[in-house]
């Protein structure tokens, strides 16, 4: 093996480890980009020396990118161990989620004798999230529209958490291709009419859900750039 030192006998394919040897496992770079901001108000108000009033507002947004790369590999040794990912990829996966928080809180004061205070508390409070998804309805609009696939820069076209996968069911049913995981590169094509490419990558004993590289072409010089270096295909009948 080419990671060995000329005449190291004992030093063998899996440098005596399972399956993959220490120099092919530490190919593998992942990491996560993180942004978060958030930030809140409040406001108190007195009208009267009995009463309090206080109105909070609190927002949490977080901005996540978990990436998975794999460089080309060019020791055929450790190409061994990697197969067709040893040309290198990168996964790219980028999830946004906002949450909102409104709260009020009103206090009442009574003095029932000189030396006895009570206080009486009420309050409320209202909290939102927003993550990216398809609802019931858009997914019978694509579908009237005739569309053949559908694409979308979070995991899922699904809302986070739903009890029933209707989107899902909604497009595979009527052939429609979903395409999951792409990058917020998007952005840059609103309005735009391009030719994209996905390449699902060849794996046995697949479920349906395929890992892919995608990429759309240039008009002017018809050259490949990646929106999404490994995002997931999904087709087929959904099951009832």
């Amino acid at each position: 093996p080419q990671f060995c030192a000329a005449g190291d006998i004992p030093c063998t394919w899996v440098q005596g480890f399972n399956g993959t040897p220490p120099a092919a496992d530490e190919v593998l770079q992942d990491w996560q980009n993180l942004n978060r901001i958030t930030a809140s108000a409040t406001i108190n108000y007195n009208p009267f020396p009995w009463l309090s009033n206080r109105v909070a507002i609190g927002t949490d947004v977080t901005q996540e990118g978990n990436i998975e790369f794999v460089p080309y590999l060019t020791n055929d040794t450790l190409a061994n161990f990697w197969g067709a990912a040893a040309k290198g990829y990168r996964f790219n996966n980028q999830h946004q989620a906002t949450y909102n928080t409104y709260d009020y809180n009103g206090t009442v004061n009574f003095k029932v004798r000189p030396t006895l205070n009570s206080k009486t508390s009420a309050g409320v409070q209202y909290y939102t999230n927003y993550n990216t998804y398809l609802t019931a309805e858009a997914a019978d609009y694509l579908v009237s529209k005739k569309v053949r696939a559908v694409g979308i820069d979070f995991l899922s076209v699904e809302k986070f958490k739903a009890p029933e996968p209707v989107a899902h069911k909604t497009l595979l049913a009527n052939g429609i291709f979903i395409i999951e995981s792409l990058s917020n590169a998007l952005k840059q094509f609103v309005g735009k009419r391009i030719l994209m490419i996905c390449m699902p990558i060849k794996l046995q004993d697949g479920d349906g859900a395929l890992p892919v590289h995608a990429g759309r072409l240039l008009d002017a010089r018809r050259r490949l750039r990646r929106l999404g270096p490994a995002t997931f295909v999904e087709h087929g009948t959904p099951n009832s």
